[in-house]
């Protein structure tokens, strides 16, 4: 019998972990661009060097193997945080910012959540200081307006990656260990929060790899938000790829049809009105799109195949793993 000792290097390599994603990427994929978010720009090498720098900060802060709140809007700085989150081996508990005040402390409290990771200007929305001082735990601020920040107990994520090492942390994490919790919405009763191990979130990527053709020449979408389990899974796909995701904190259509042309979109996930919205200008094309993923009912196709050589894919739901992911169903194929 051959005797192979499980060394840590082994561990790593074997293990399924989401933080590893983002670092292996940067190993083959350093200088390509990772995140667009307006004029800010990361390529794989800073989107891993910033995410092991906070998931650093956490470490010193909380430890490992606790909830970290995030009630943030799509940005650069939300995509550090939750891949820092990974890295630590900490659980990511993203929170629909736009649930109300009490359905957000519920949450926050349920998930016993360690810190919270916030927005500075949702931190100023109506309640939201005042419930979240309340909670009492460490608050991290994203998409700080100054390099520090007024709120009490508070840093802002620069001054948390502020002198922490840039290499990925050398700890120990479970595939089968939680590495998200991702909350319901629109039943009668509380949320419910459904956990994801590293490893079913990790199987769920590499079938959109696969169910979407996905490469590091691809530059996707981000317009629905990162705190719902299909923009993030996609998101995430991606950047195990190697392509681009480009961020938006809104929909306007005026907007997305300049992003979608300054940037050389290959892929757009939305739903049927944000398709009809695009479309309303009978002379918008962008010739570089070859995927168009819509969920919800079918509307539009017509009018959307003929104006984009795309091939259309309908998000469907399932189960894996016990909770809510997305399956990939071919519509169409069309090539004009």
């Amino acid at each position: 019998m051959i005797d192979m000792p499980a060394t840590d290097a082994l561990r790593r390599i074997r293990r399924v972990a989401l933080g590893d994603f983002i670092h292996r990427s940067a190993l083959k994929f350093g200088e390509r661009t990772a995140v667009v978010d307006g004029d800010t720009r990361l390529n794989y090498r800073e989107l891993d060097a910033r995410s092991s720098r906070f998931a650093h900060h956490l470490l010193g802060a909380i430890g490992s193997g606790r909830q970290v709140g995030m009630l943030c809007a799509n940005s650069a700085d939300m995509v550090v945080a939750y891949n820092g989150i990974h890295m630590s081996g900490n659980v990511w508990v993203p929170v629909n910012i736009r649930l109300d005040v009490a359905a957000i402390d519920y949450i926050l409290r349920h998930a016993e959540v360690s810190a919270v990771v916030v927005d500075e200007a949702f931190h100023a929305a109506p309640g939201v200081a005042d419930m979240l001082a309340r909670l009492g735990v460490p608050l991290i601020v994203t998409m700080a307006a100054q390099a520090g920040t007024a709120i009490a107990g508070a840093v802002t994520l620069a001054q948390a990656e502020g002198g922490q090492s840039a290499e990925l942390p050398a700890i120990d994490i479970d595939s089968q260990a939680p590495a998200l919790i991702m909350y319901t919405s629109g039943t009668t009763g509380h949320p419910k929060g459904a956990v994801h191990s590293h490893a079913s979130v990790g199987a769920a990527l590499m079938g959109n790899l696969g169910g979407f053709a996905i490469t590091e020449q691809d530059v996707f979408s981000g317009v629905l938000p990162l705190f719902h389990c299909a923009q993030h899974c996609l998101v995430a796909t991606v950047h195990l790829a190697g392509g681009c995701v480009v961020l938006l904190r809104g929909f306007v259509p005026e907007e997305v049809r300049a992003s979608m042309l300054r940037e050389r979109y290959t892929a757009f996930t939305g739903l049927p009105m944000m398709y009809a919205a695009l479309l309303a200008d009978p002379a918008f094309r962008v010739d570089t799109m070859r995927l168009a993923i819509y969920a919800m009912a079918p509307d539009g196709h017509p009018k959307l195949l003929h104006c984009w050589p795309v091939k259309l894919l309908q998000a469907g739901r399932g189960d894996y793993a016990g909770s809510e992911v997305m399956i990939r169903r071919a519509a169409a194929s069309l090539s004009l």
